[in-house]
């Protein structure tokens, strides 16, 4: 709901030039992030949804320490608070997905 929240309150986003250095956290989400089609793949190939659950947990919480420690909104420059807005919105659809192929809907907003 949080991840909601913030990337609705962003306004449209546009292109931004890449030119900053990524903090820890924004790696380590990112990195995540990249690894859900092979978690589909593997949950499909051995017939464990488990695998999607876990790695739905683990978004969820690389989600939350990316939020915690990382300022989005309060970004230093328009170009950087407009890249974790992206970030934020790839963590909310990737998240949204893993949900709806165990057949579970989150809530938009606690």
């Amino acid at each position: 709901a949080r991840r909601c929240e913030t990337a609705s309150s962003g306004q449209a986003l546009r292109p931004v030039p890449f030119d900053y250095e990524l903090t820890t956290h924004e790696v380590q989400l990112i990195d995540l992030i990249s690894r859900f089609p092979a978690a589909v793949e593997q949950a499909a190939n051995e017939y464990r949804p488990l695998v999607i659950a876990n790695y739905a947990f683990d978004l969820a919480n690389e989600f939350h320490s990316f939020y915690h420690a990382v300022p989005v909104l309060q970004a230093g420059s328009e170009d950087v608070k407009n890249a974790r807005l992206r970030l934020v919105a790839a963590a909310k659809q990737t998240l949204a997905n893993a949900l709806w192929l165990l057949g579970i809907t989150a809530p938009d907003v606690m």
